[in-house]
């Protein structure tokens, strides 16, 4: 929905249930998914947005002078759509523009929205890095809270750390210590879910059952709930979780005429009129639950009763609404036939003040009334904006903000600025990184350093962009394979023949914004200013290798997928990232979690190990692998005996409350799911507190990290069982790593970063450099690498690197494939071919998906219809090695064959325990 306005306001709404997606051949360029099932109820707070800004623009003592638009867009409940309409609200809709001085206020200003969690996170997370404002009026995750990740993130709703203490109360009134727990699949319902978890387990309370609802209403999946809740003795059942997950398992409750439960229904799906009918009252009947305060809006009624349908296409989503309301369509020639129903054809005069829908009844207003606030919130911000006095301004030199050239961080976005035939970027990220020049270029993310430190964020000034912090070591080697495999293949004439491979590689610091960053630089280039508007010839890169983590990978795969740009990563293994139709464009050379958690769970049944511990990191890898393997527990009838969520920032009192937890438990088999930046301070407190006595089982992501192989931690942490992907060596590689020189190209900061870190010395001019009480003598370029003992030169055990190494050649390989086409007999459209100086994504894409090729070193790399790579692991065990500290020892594989199903081979002779009966032994709650 459109109106034209001196400055514009942007809204996402969910408008619609579902999203169909077409076929994904990529034969030919995808259609867009489109979208089904009207809701009437999310329309009423769309209009309520326009409600409000037509009561602004009728208001002379707010924002006189000044008309505000709206531009109000569809997000289908789906992060892909959310995604798509939140790039167009920013960028605009126009075809063309003749203003190449870009001059004026942006196509918006600040959107009213995301309605749910997870596209408020994502979103967030890319317009937050042009400091887009975003006043959500429904999205409830307190980790929308974190001010560094989103800053320019606010909302008119509590987040949900309230509403999950505000239930546990109304269990604990009630005396209600033994309940069921279901959630969706989404950011709202797993951080919900897990702060009603902990909270249950302050308060002495159990969880008896915890079920994930499907993202795609897998019958199946509904059914196995169902049996769960009617196998259950626990008699209320409490429910996180969106209208549209929800209603699937609502319908088999009918269906199977499931009766006798009290069910807890949070706010998202609490007030929702769906849920409302005579048909669900014998089910959901004397359901408690808690909402958003009410309000009420005078004059909102009868503005909902006068609008029309318009002609305008930006303006179809009132045509889409007057044909679901009366039931009629505007298709032209009489009555049109829908199935075996006729419809009439709309006029377009239908009264809508005879129709009674949840779109007309004002009695409950709850989220159009956060709705009403959010408008009325960015209104007065820009209210006070132009009422600033010059002199006494803000910003710097008591400066005020231009209303016709705002900056992004006093409320405006920015991408680039054309002026003359020259297209000029506006800003440039402040990113490490490697950079080498060929024909086709590959994008490649790597976590570098382990830490991003963020600037203050007053928004007085511009902020200053954040930087990176403890360089790692063994990722850099992970960057340098990357470089060493397109530095093979450009020597290799029978692959990509007169193609001349180059890389551009970014450091990502194990951050979601700074990946996003690093991802956004790599597709739309670096270069200051470039003069061919016509955008010919190959994109800046035409593929990415990464991001290593699960968040990141998805974030980056729902906003480059809309663009088909192939993505391989080498370490993202949440099982999430196999659904095809929301990352149709990624893939990785590592198994999913999936496969890794029934690895762990065959390992735990092989000892009889049926009671224990479980740890897991703040982030998409952990939270989905930690759910994945608790209900693996369940079906074998094992028991968790506590799970604990390790700090996004460290904080001492949450990581000395898991240590207590730790302590006080009967488990002495403790599983974590985490990366080494979350897990490092968990350790550290280990070691302060002297706690020996557990037997540690370690996920691939931190199960071979050198910085646990330390002498310090061998007390702790020896005897240590884990799993690891698939080792592989790259011949050749060694030396490479052995080559490299730094380089005074900006572009190539990040080998300079590696140098001073490695020799301890500063490019810094004028003798010697101190830091702090050290002094560092001044590089020369000429030190040699081979007299260094890192883990960056130690090439015998190349799991991550022997993933990116598989990537860089899947590129290759699909690259290669795809110039080989003959003309006339090609894959695509009448039959045709892909022309390398003019490449669509989705063309790679279609090659990346048929890839098959052997390495080396022997392994066989090809991807299934998911994109996941074949699911093989080793199972390692931490062992003392000669000077103290820790070494790694393969002692049992485990694969999983279509025929055979997961085989574990365990080597238990060579297993090192670190307990005096050698194996610990089981111990029941």
């Amino acid at each position: 929905m459109y109106q034209d306005g001196d400055v514009i306001l942007g809204g996402l709404f969910q408008v619609h249930f579902f999203t169909v997606f077409p076929d994904l051949s990529f034969k030919t360029e995808p259609e867009p998914p489109y979208c089904e099932k009207f809701d009437i109820d999310s329309f009423q707070q769309a209009q309520t947005m326009a409600f409000a800004i037509d009561e602004i623009n009728k208001n002379p003592n707010l924002l006189p002078n000044i008309t505000l638009g709206y531009h109000l867009s569809d997000n289908c409940v789906r992060l892909g759509m959310a995604f798509r309409a939140a790039i167009s609200l920013v960028s605009g809709t126009e075809k063309s523009f003749s203003n190449l001085n870009c001059t004026g206020p942006p196509p918006v200003v600040g959107i009213v929205g995301d309605t749910s969690s997870t596209p408020s996170i994502a979103i967030s997370s890319v317009l937050g890095l042009f400091r887009v404002p975003i006043v959500s009026y429904y999205a409830t995750c307190s980790c929308l809270s974190d001010r560094k990740k989103y800053p320019s993130f606010f909302r008119t709703i509590p987040n949900d750390a309230f509403q999950v203490r505000a239930m546990v109360q109304i269990l604990r009134h009630f005396g209600w210590t033994w309940v069921g727990l279901i959630y969706s699949d989404d950011d709202y319902g797993i951080y919900a879910a897990q702060s009603f978890q902990q909270e249950m387990q302050l308060f002495g309370g159990c969880v008896a059952f915890s079920e994930i609802l499907p993202h795609d209403n897998n019958h199946r999946d509904i059914h196995r709930i169902i049996g769960m809740i009617q196998a259950s003795t626990a008699r209320v059942v409490v429910v996180f979780s969106t209208s549209s997950f929800l209603l699937p398992l609502m319908d088999e409750v009918v269906s199977q005429n499931m009766t006798g439960r009290q069910w807890i229904a949070s706010e998202a799906w609490a007030s929702e009129p769906e849920y409302h009918t005579p048909r669900l009252l014998p089910f959901l009947g004397g359901t408690l639950g808690i909402a958003v305060r009410r309000g009420e809006i005078q004059g909102l009624h009868d503005f909902l009763l006068r609008i029309r349908p318009s002609n305008e296409p930006r303006n179809n989503m009132l045509r889409i609404f007057w044909e679901n309301m009366f039931r009629c369509s505007y298709e032209t020639g009489g009555t049109v036939k829908d199935g075996e129903q006729v419809k009439k054809v709309c006029t377009g005069q239908e009264d809508l003040s005879t129709i009674k829908t949840p779109y007309t009844d004002v009695s409950g207003l709850r989220a159009p009334y956060n709705v009403y606030k959010a408008v009325y919130a960015l209104a007065h911000a820009l209210h006070d904006l132009i009422q600033c006095e010059k002199g006494r301004g803000p910003f710097s030199g008591n400066g005020c903000a231009d209303i016709t050239n705002l900056k992004p961080w006093q409320v405006r976005p920015t991408a680039s600025v054309l002026t003359s035939d020259t297209c000029q970027l506006q800003g440039r990220f402040r990113l490490n990184s490697m950079y080498q020049d060929g024909d086709v270029i590959l994008g490649g993310l790597f976590q570098v350093h382990f830490f991003t430190v963020f600037p203050d964020l007053s928004f007085k000034t511009e902020p200053e962009p954040p930087y990176c912090e403890k360089f790692d070591m063994e990722s850099f080697q992970q960057a340098q394979t990357m470089a060493f495999a397109i530095d093979e293949i450009n020597k290799n004439p029978n692959l990509l023949p007169n193609i001349t491979l180059g890389y551009h590689l970014s450091d990502n610091c194990v951050r979601l914004g700074m990946a996003f960053r690093a991802a956004i630089s790599l597709v739309s280039g670096t270069e200051k200013s470039f003069s061919n508007l016509n955008c010919t010839g190959p994109p800046p890169v035409v593929g990415i290798v990464g991001d290593p983590s699960s968040t990141p990978s998805i974030a980056i795969s729902s906003v480059l997928g809309l663009f088909r740009v192939p993505i391989v990563s080498y370490y993202a293994t949440c099982s999430c990232l196999s659904d095809r139709k929301k990352y149709p464009s990624f893939f990785r050379t590592i198994p999913s979690d999936a496969f890794q958690v029934r690895a762990m769970v065959q390992i735990l049944r092989h000892f009889g190990w049926t009671w224990v511990g479980l740890i897991y990191s703040d982030d998409d890898y952990g939270i989905y692998a930690a759910q994945s393997f608790q209900q693996e527990m369940q079906l074998f009838g094992h028991c968790v005996a506590f799970s604990e969520i390790l700090p996004h920032d460290n904080n001492h009192r949450d990581i000395h409350r898991i240590i207590g937890m730790i302590q006080a438990s009967t488990a002495r088999v403790v599983v974590v799911f985490s990366t080494s930046s979350f897990l490092l301070p968990l350790m550290d407190e280990v070691v302060s507190q002297n706690m020996t006595g557990r037997q540690w089982i370690a996920s691939e992501a931190w199960a071979t990290a050198p910085v646990y192989h330390t002498p310090r931690l061998l007390p702790f942490l020896g005897g240590t069982l884990g799993i690891a992907v698939r080792r592989g060596e790259i011949q050749g590689l060694h030396d490479f790593l052995l080559r490299i020189r730094p380089s005074n190209e900006p572009r190539n900061n990040m080998l300079r970063i590696f140098w001073e870190n490695m020799f301890r010395c500063s490019y810094e001019t004028g003798g010697t450099v101190k830091d702090g009480e050290q002094v560092k003598k001044v590089c020369t370029g000429q030190e040699d690498l081979s007299t260094t003992n890192t883990p960056y030169t130690d090439v015998s055990g190349l799991r991550a690197p022997y993933n990116v190494y598989k990537a860089v050649y899947a590129l290759a390989h699909a690259l290669h494939d795809l110039i080989q086409c003959e003309k006339g007999r090609g894959p695509f459209s009448g039959n045709g071919c892909a022309d390398i100086t003019n490449l669509k994504p989705w063309q790679l894409v279609h090659y990346l998906q048929k890839v098959n090729f052997t390495t080396g070193f022997g392994d066989h790399v090809s991807f299934d219809k998911n994109g996941d790579a074949l699911a093989i692991y080793d199972v390692l065990n931490w062992q003392p090695s000669s000077d103290g500290s820790i070494r790694i020892y393969t002692v049992g594989v485990v694969n999983e064959e279509a025929t055979t199903g997961m085989v574990l081979t365990l080597d238990e002779d060579a297993i090192y325990w670190n307990f005096e009966t050698k194996k610990v032994t089981n111990i029941d709650k």
